[in-house]
């Protein structure tokens, strides 16, 4: 609706008629012929998908049993799949579609106003905003390989959980520390991301304490050699600003990694550094989506790329400031691994109080390494010459020297994978 004329607008009102619904009474049902859309003037409506369904007369038979009943529940029109608020249109998608048939069933979640647009307003004022919002949402899906294995009622249960937003240069998508409440596709544009890894302990505590406890290696080797006077003084004056990391584009995501992961707050900063258009999608529609049987391919092609991501944030940061990048980027390739040092922390806690039992707990210690390593896959051939070296004496070899060696392959992956990303 931003961009409709004051013309369109006072046309609009004019016309237009109004409708006051109650809590939990439905106004849209699904498989019904639509010839209206709604605006919400005040209130929050839900929208329910029946994705079982065979055709739209089959949905539409299940809603008017589901009313006929005594008690009427939500729950048996489906799965709900997004709430729009005050604000926001809906009803439109039977207005685009050629035949006009509804899409999904709506509920007033509690009592809500509609300015309500029938078809012959519709087609002299909001229809051209209305149907390219819904033709960018349409094409991105069908071209993102995301989403590539989807059914066409799957995609466009999608575009239709989506909303358009544009933003200009200099507007702030995200702030590091704001609670993640949406997901955001680059449709088109470009965001900057900057990162300040100073914030994370606090940000992140109970993480950060795992961190330290499973993996102190990562943060042992964090300090570095004394600076001349004036570089030091350099250091103090940028240290308290974030750090420019790089630029995403199209089909890249803003948001997703903090939900995969399970963060509540934002770990980056997204600014627009000119015009861009992204796709929307809230916090509880994402994670209902990619929870169903027909998106966990999708999922584990999503965390690929944010480890791809991630593994260029690492490349581009302080590499004294990485070390909980680098803790982030191991729980999202399989959280199993952090599970296997701890377990293998356990045994060489047994090892020391047993020492009968050594021989077998160091055997059990290295198969514990070889697993770690093949769920980050490396193997043993990729170490550096030094650190092969020293293969031979493996019953010497403590937990604490593999891990290490383990973490400085990891660095030679994470530079391969970053160097792929920056196009070397």
């Amino acid at each position: 609706m931003d961009f409709i004329v004051t013309r369109q607008i006072q046309d609009i009102i004019k016309r237009c008629k109004f409708l006051r619904v109650n809590p939990d009474e439905i106004f849209i049902k699904q498989g019904d012929i639509g010839d209206s859309m709604y605006a919400i003037l005040r209130g929050t409506a839900a929208v329910h998908v029946m994705l079982d369904c065979e055709n739209e007369k089959e949905c539409l038979n299940r809603v008017e049993l589901a009313l006929a009943k005594k008690k009427l529940s939500r729950n048996d029109f489906g799965t709900e799949v997004a709430q729009t608020l005050t604000g926001s249109c809906i009803g439109e998608v039977a207005m685009v579609g050629s035949n006009n048939i509804r899409t999904a069933s709506c509920f007033a979640l509690n009592t809500c106003d509609f300015m309500v647009i029938d078809r012959s307003l519709y087609s002299v004022s909001v229809k051209e905003v209305i149907e390219q919002e819904f033709h960018d949402k349409t094409t991105f899906v069908e071209r993102n390989p995301l989403f590539k294995a989807w059914t066409p009622r799957q995609r466009n249960q999608l575009v239709i959980s989506m909303k358009k937003l544009k933003i200009g240069y200099g507007e702030k998508l995200a702030r590091q520390g704001q609670d993640v409440d949406n997901v955001y596709f680059i449709y088109k544009g470009d965001i900057e991301i900057q990162i300040d890894s100073r914030l994370y302990e606090k940000q992140y505590p109970q993480l950060h304490s795992e961190m330290k406890r499973l993996l102190p290696e990562l943060t042992k080797d964090t300090k570095s050699l004394p600076l001349a006077p004036h570089l030091l003084r350099k250091e103090r004056m940028t240290s308290h600003r974030p750090q420019k990391i790089c630029l995403l584009g199209e089909n890249e995501t803003i948001g997703s990694l903090e939900i995969i992961l399970g963060l509540d707050t934002y770990m980056e900063n997204a600014t627009a550094p000119g015009h861009c258009e992204l796709l929307v999608l809230k916090r509880g529609q994402f994670e209902k989506t990619f929870k169903r049987k027909y998106a966990l391919a999708t999922l584990d092609q999503v965390k690929e790329s944010l480890a791809n991501k991630l593994c260029l944030y690492i490349y581009q940061s302080d590499p004294n400031k990485v070390a909980f990048l680098k803790f982030l980027n191991i729980k999202l390739m399989d959280s199993n691994i952090l599970l296997e040092v701890k377990r293998s922390k356990h045994a060489k806690a047994r090892r020391n109080t047993n020492i009968g039992g050594e021989r077998v707990n160091r055997s059990v210690e290295q198969q514990d390494i070889k697993n770690v390593m093949k769920r980050l896959h490396m193997s043993t051939n990729r170490l550096v010459p030094k650190d092969r070296s020293r293969q031979g004496n493996s019953e010497s070899q403590s937990f604490q020297s593999s891990l290490n060696r383990k973490l400085t392959c990891f660095k030679h992956v994470i530079l391969f994978c970053s160097l792929r990303l920056l196009g070397y």
